[in-house]
């Protein structure tokens, strides 16, 4: 019988490599987006409400995901998903027309929120509680390696080929590739005869909390900047933005640890979705909110704002630091 070194190595290989695939077909239309409107004639509108509709459906998706992963198989929904995403990729490259687009990549965002929840169910099922972090750390690198490698790949293949050629492979891959994770993904250590890692008491968990109260610290002090330096250059701007993404990228993964954590091994995807569905809502209160705010009054006034907003939240973290983070009946601690 393998061990689970050897099973924890082959699934956590196949995830790392579907991942990429799922977020690489997601980025897609985005990376040969200007050969693309080379062939189709393409307003900013049409742009938006192709990017648009794949936001919408993805939000709405990833909560619909994390939920299910509770009750049904979290391998059949991660390998379903990228079957559907490829397949998908595969129809927008035969498609001419803006309503084929949108469509096409509405349904592409529906099945983007089958990726990363059962990632994270599958990972609490198959790691210790000590290893969790790490690995879903690690996991989350396929990102950015679809991201970074993505468009230098996309761009070669469409000046070389063209961007239909660029979708369909990329969406062929994807497909096979679901396939080969079906055979090498398990759900948990039982479906092979191996005992279940029981979940433990786990030190640091306020650690994670005095990190993310740090985080919000930082934001308070990267928004100050930008509102007093109204007239400042872009390069100083640009360096405060590149700051509070080194700052708030990280620590915004430990929302995803924390929330799987902290609830029963049953019911981790559910909280996982809730947090992703709060973190869905935000990305769209700083989009067309923040934006008519800035409109309406001025910059200066969304920026208090933010400010005010982050300042509250970060008091509220400090209050609340000690607060019991684990749902359901805690298990005994053991010296």
């Amino acid at each position: 019988m393998a061990s689970y070194g050897y099973y924890r190595l082959s699934i956590f290989t196949a995830m790392f490599v579907g991942y990429t695939l799922y977020y690489f077909n997601r980025k897609t239309f985005s990376f040969v987006m200007p050969s693309v409107m080379e062939e189709v004639t393409l307003e900013k509108d049409d742009l938006g409400l192709i990017t648009s509709s794949q936001s919408l459906a993805y939000a709405i998706s990833k909560f619909i995901s994390g939920v299910l992963s509770d009750q049904i198989s979290a391998r059949l929904l991660f390998c379903s998903g990228l079957f559907l995403v490829g397949l998908i990729n595969v129809f927008f490259s035969w498609s001419s027309t803006v309503t084929a687009f949108a469509v096409l990549w509405f349904f592409n965002g529906l099945a983007q929120g089958f990726g990363w929840p059962p990632c994270g169910k599958i990972l609490r099922k198959w790691f210790e509680p000590s290893q969790f972090g790490t690995w879903w750390a690690v996991l989350s690198t396929s990102m950015n390696l679809a991201g970074s490698l993505g468009p230098l790949i996309a761009t070669t293949m469409a000046l070389s080929y063209s961007w239909r050629v660029t979708l369909s492979l990329s969406g062929s891959i994807a497909v096979v590739s679901a396939f080969i994770c079906l055979i090498f993904i398990i759900n948990e250590p039982m479906d092979v005869g191996l005992p279940n890692i029981e979940p433990s008491l786990k030190k640091g968990s306020k650690k994670g909390r005095i990190v993310l109260f740090l985080r919000l610290e930082s934001e308070f002090h990267v928004y100050l900047p930008l509102f007093e330096e109204r007239m400042g250059c872009q390069l100083w701007i640009l360096s405060l933005g590149a700051t509070f993404g080194f700052c708030s990228y990280g620590p915004i993964a430990l929302f995803g640890v924390i929330a799987n954590e902290s609830a029963p091994s049953n019911l981790s995807g559910t909280s996982h979705a809730i947090v992703a569905l709060m973190a869905n809502v935000g990305g769209f209160l700083a989009g067309f909110p923040f934006s008519s705010i800035a409109k309406v009054y001025s910059w200066d006034m969304a920026f208090w704002i933010a400010e005010v907003t982050c300042a509250v939240t970060t008091v509220a973290f400090f209050l609340l630091r000690n607060i019991r983070t684990k749902m359901g009946r805690l298990p005994k601690k053991i010296d």
